[in-house]
């Protein structure tokens, strides 16, 4: 029940976000994406550091970004260092082994966000893709209420302008009707044939 729980709020939550998958295994990773993509809108993998930058940098952002750090063929640590360097609120979620220490201290070193040891149960890994996923959404929230401050508070500022200038106009508008006014009565009472007052 609560696994079927934990996939229900998991569809709810990834439907709208976009995964980055970089791992060394093929076969694996191939199966990984056929399974997240049961969740999220967007899923791409790829199997080395270089094409992981490369994809990371052609699509801008990506929501989360999962990395094994125990491939040892490549920099992962760099890979995650880059990202981070171009967007530092990207969202990281690491897989390291008992052995990989070292890595894990560095990793947390570059700003890495979440950490699973392997081997991962698919449990433990669709669990924390929800709480990473609640976490990203809440912050998408308060992005947009924040935006949302900001359009009111500009509203405001306009209809506040708004009122100021009308007040501005209606204050100008009594000056000078009062001089259309005592111009007509002037003329009114003047002689027909005074050009100078006419034209004043």
């Amino acid at each position: 029940i609560k696994a079927a729980v934990m996939i229900k709020e998991l569809k709810q939550e990834a439907q709208n976000l976009s995964v980055l998958f970089v791992e060394d295994d093929y076969g694996f990773l191939s199966a990984q994406k056929e399974l997240l993509e049961s969740f999220f809108a967007k899923v791409e993998i790829v199997s080395n550091s270089e094409d992981g930058l490369f994809k990371y940098r052609e699509s801008g952002r990506f929501d989360i970004v999962i990395i094994d750090l125990t491939m040892q063929k490549m920099n992962t640590l760099a890979l995650c260092a880059n990202i981070k360097a171009q967007s530092s609120s990207q969202y990281i979620l690491a897989l390291f082994a008992n052995s990989d220490t070292a890595k894990l201290i560095s990793a947390i070193d570059i700003g890495v966000d979440s950490f699973l040891l392997k081997p991962v149960s698919s449990a433990m890994f669709f669990d924390r893709l929800l709480k990473i996923s609640q976490i990203i959404n809440g912050s998408l929230a308060k992005e947009m209420v924040g935006e949302l401050e900001r359009t009111l508070i500009k509203q405001s500022r306009a209809a506040s302008m708004g009122e100021m200038l009308g007040v501005i106009a209606h204050q100008l508008k009594q000056p000078l009707n009062a001089i259309n006014l005592l111009a007509l009565n002037i003329k009114k009472f003047s002689e027909p044939s005074d050009e100078n007052i006419n034209k004043n």
